[in-house]
């Protein structure tokens, strides 16, 4: 007895020592270089958990990089989904959401200019139609032809001005929480219009914190390192970011422009926003909604929701959107 115990202890022996050196080089990542740990989970996560391929092209004097999940069934008629990121976010934030769409539709993410592992090139043009040119341009290298196009935030702003200039690559328009309008009610705004800060560009853990508040309605819990990783991500892309973002206001981003915008878009669009968001006010939504007087358009409310929808309600965004689709593709 006393062999057979010592023959399968002896049998962890090798497992352990294995664990072991896998276990104390990531502890020792997780204690002084969370960074890395972080880059590790970005890196390997689309592809373990949504099935996604990190890929990227030349566009002009820009890299973009990009995800994406093939088909399983693939030909011409396969559906084909892309979504643009918020401001300071990446193509990494819609992978869970993406879990949820149908094996045979492919989806692409790109990382907008300036984001994540696409190149930020200073003094480029990163206005409305700068961005919204780029992206073009990334469409015809990979030779999108007809989408069903989705953007979150600032990425649903680039989203609708693209399909207004290039509406034939596209055949139905998702947006999440739009920015329908720059209003001093949102905290937000009135922060950044009363002081220049801008809350998503945190310099410390109280800073990441506070723009936690501002994206979810229930903030994520992450430890002080994880923080501290994330932090160490974003710093270096700071200058890119309010380029980006000065970029944007300065270049028709205003109510009566977002209503002309909407006006001028012939497919059919689905709107979809968190009862909770602190960005993009619900009461600001509804009346931008009365006003316009806008006849192609579906706005779907999520209870317990903040601005990340992406993040913080993936199922129920991915569901929404994947009604409005089936209801309005053409194969």
């Amino acid at each position: 007895m006393e062999e057979v115990m010592f023959s399968s202890y002896g049998a962890l022996i090798p497992v352990a020592v294995i664990t072991s050196l896998v276990a104390v080089p990531l502890g020792l990542m997780y204690l002084i270089y969370p960074k890395s740990i972080l880059q590790l989970y970005l890196k390997y996560h689309p592809c373990l958990v949504g099935g996604f391929t990190a890929k990227s092209v030349t566009v002009g004097d820009h890299i973009i990089s990009y995800l994406e999940r093939p088909s399983v069934a693939g030909g011409q008629d396969e559906i084909t989904v892309v979504m643009f990121h918020g401001f300071t976010s990446s193509k990494n934030a819609n992978v869970n959401m993406a879990r949820h769409f149908p094996s045979n539709w492919r989806v692409i993410f790109p990382d907008l200019p300036a984001h994540g592992d696409s190149s930020y090139v200073p003094n480029s043009d990163y206005s409305v139609d700068g961005m919204v040119d780029k992206l073009y341009e990334f469409f015809m290298v990979i030779n999108l032809k007809s989408v069903h196009l989705s953007g979150q935030s600032m990425g649903s702003f680039v989203a609708a001005q693209f399909t207004r200039k290039y509406p034939h690559l596209v055949q139905s328009l998702s947006l999440l929480c739009p920015p329908v309008e720059i209003s001093t009610k949102s905290n937000f705004w009135k922060i950044y219009f009363e002081t220049g800060r801008n809350v998503f560009l945190p310099e410390t853990i109280k800073d990441l914190d506070e723009m936690f508040q501002f994206a979810f309605y229930k903030p994520m819990r992450l430890t002080g390192q994880i923080k501290c990783g994330i932090l160490d991500i974003m710093k270096p892309k700071y200058s890119g970011f309010t380029e980006v973002f000065t970029s944007l206001l300065r270049s028709r981003f205003n109510r009566d422009e977002s209503i002309q915008c909407m006006k001028e878009i012939t497919v059919p669009v689905l709107s979809v926003f968190g009862d909770s968001d602190s960005v993009v006010l619900l009461e600001d939504v509804n009346k931008f909604h009365q006003e316009a007087t806008l006849q192609n358009i579906e706005v779907r409310v999520l209870e317990r929701c903040g601005h990340a929808i992406s993040v913080e309600r993936p199922r129920k965004a991915a569901t929404e959107i994947i009604k409005f689709i089936v209801k309005h593709c053409k194969l």
